[in-house]
């Protein structure tokens, strides 16, 4: 298996699974099924464990090719992909108040300070 092939994979089973080791559990292979494959880059999958890697999510074009969506069109590829979907538009809203927070924090930081301006320009007026 190329380079290329090892790392879309290993990204895949993490952002998938958490790990290639728990993508190996999925597909009732042992812990380190993946690692000769990985290891090897004249080894390559079967039909039957390409099959399995498609039904567990993940799309073989993209796996050859990085071309397309990470995602399969299995049942539990477009899931994955719904799932993935969410997160990514629950970072975007984390992104935008934490964003608009600071805009915030800002504008009250100038107001704070134009106040204390004006406090100490009292102070003067009064001695």
């Amino acid at each position: 298996m190329k380079v290329e092939e090892s790392n879309r994979l290993k990204e895949f089973a993490e952002i998938s699974y958490g790990s290639l080791s728990e993508l190996s559990r999925h597909l009732k292979k042992t812990n380190n099924f993946f690692s000769s494959y990985i290891s090897n880059p004249n080894k390559y999958f079967g039909w039957r464990v390409l099959k399995k890697l498609y039904e567990a999510g993940l799309n073989i074009d993209w796996l050859i090719s990085g071309y397309g969506s990470m995602f399969s069109n299995s049942k539990i590829g477009l899931q994955l992909q719904k799932e993935r979907s969410q997160l990514i538009n629950q970072d975007d809203l984390s992104l935008k108040l934490r964003l608009e927070l600071d805009s915030l924090k800002e504008n009250i930081d100038s107001e704070i300070n134009k106040i204390q301006e004006h406090l100490s320009i009292m102070k003067d007026l009064i001695k």
